[in-house]
């Protein structure tokens, strides 16, 4: 994909109003709407949900990318919060790699900054997906508005169009009462009765998905080439974030890689020159199949490093408490802190999770006093912000030792 063709899609580029709430993550309600103002069948059919209609929220979990929730008076489509961001987060990395895409590749030996930028660009994947599957459910926005080019927000925008068209798929089937059978999903603190999965029924829910989504492009007389990079862009992404959490989502649904198999060959065959507009796609794809190989090497080696160093501190750290001031304990809960940014999210805060909440030992009861290591998973918690607290997945308690 020249850079000249990767200009040419952007001609229109992503409505204004959509800029900031692509960036934060709160564009969801807005794109239902632009999608159903392009289906009025499917608008139809929704009113026989009940007066509440069809509705999405956004919510953070660790074990779930994307549902469906009845409601006896309408319909919920919850969004993983996480997976808002990773979209962008995703595409930036995709929108830096497009100097090695045919057609614009430069010698790397030269130093080219463009294939460094997307190194960096991966390493800040990497963090964000870590911090996404981690016990904190605060998606991370770094970048500003400014800083965020037009391919990433109309990839963005794209992939986030065909994940709630896929709900839609499964909004349509429950209608039809063809998805009837609920089984309750955990989100957030929640207990939601959600539209129960299964292999076939996500199968259908990406065909009429991509069909729906070719619509709203035809309607919106947009390239046919956004439907499959949006439908690789999403998938991709729910993909990096099911690698990292076992037991999630990956068992409740066919693999990434088979759903994207299948919704390539039904792109294909449409009667029109589809080689040439799936090609866009696939240039993409090998580098989001790139980077999503890189995640899984790299976040769970990020994570035993960070549990390595965890134990030599706070080994060192018990050994060491009774010599140590006030200023110097509160110091070195400061570093340990610093591993949710500059190590590992997912690690640090597993760590100091199981200190802060392990059963009090036979010598912390004689004592009548908390272990070195639990004193020092408090002062690293001092250090957390009261925004952080409210997000850690873990239960009512300490609090830390306030700074």
């Amino acid at each position: 994909m020249t850079q000249d063709k990767i200009a040419g899609l952007l001609d229109k580029g992503v409505p204004a109003h959509l800029v900031a709430q692509l960036v934060s993550g709160s564009m969801l309600a807005p794109v239902l709407q632009e999608l159903l103002a392009a289906l009025p069948d499917v608008t139809s059919a929704i009113t026989s949900l009940g007066p509440a209609g069809l509705v999405v929220e956004e919510r953070g979990s660790s074990t779930i990318n994307a549902l469906t929730v009845p409601t006896g008076d309408g319909m919920v489509i919850v969004f993983n919060a996480g997976l808002s961001s990773a979209l962008m987060s995703v595409c930036a990395a995709v929108s830096r790699m497009t100097a090695s895409l045919p057609g614009t590749h430069r010698d790397a030996s030269a130093g080219d900054p463009d294939l460094h930028s997307a190194a960096g660009a991966l390493m800040e994947l990497a963090v964000l997906v870590d911090w996404a599957t981690s016990r904190a459910r605060k998606p991370i926005h770094g970048r500003s508005d400014a800083s965020v080019t037009e391919l990433e927000l109309t990839m963005a925008h794209h992939a986030t169009r065909f994940g709630l068209c896929h709900e839609l798929g499964h909004v349509l089937a429950f209608v039809d009462q063809r998805e009837q059978v609920t089984e309750p999903v955990q989100v957030e603190t929640v207990v939601l009765d959600a539209l129960q999965d299964g292999w076939e029924r996500e199968h259908e829910a990406d065909r009429v998905g991509l069909k729906l989504y070719r619509q709203v492009l035809a309607v919106e007389q947009e390239s046919q080439c956004w439907a499959p990079i949006g439908a690789e862009v999403f998938l991709q992404t729910a993909g990096m974030l099911e690698d990292q959490l076992p037991g999630s989502d990956v068992n409740r649904h066919p693999s990434v890689d088979e759903r994207l198999v299948r919704l390539r060959s039904q792109f294909l065959e449409v009667d029109e020159p589809a080689d040439d507009l799936a090609s866009l796609a696939a240039d993409i794809r090998r580098h989001l199949e790139g980077g999503r190989g890189f995640l899984r090497e790299d976040i769970p080696t990020r994570r035993t490093s960070t549990i390595e160093v965890l134990d030599d501190m706070f080994s060192l750290y018990g050994k060491a408490e009774a010599q140590l001031s006030e200023e110097d304990k509160i110091g070195l809960g400061r570093q340990v802190a610093l591993f949710l940014t500059q190590r590992s999210a997912g690690a640090t805060l597993d760590y100091l999770h199981r200190k802060l909440w392990a059963p009090a030992s036979a010598l912390e009861v004689e004592r009548g006093r908390p272990s070195p290591e639990r004193n020092l998973a408090q002062y690293a918690l001092g250090w957390l912000s009261e925004e952080m607290l409210e997000c850690l997945d873990w239960p009512d308690g300490p609090r830390g030792n306030r700074r």
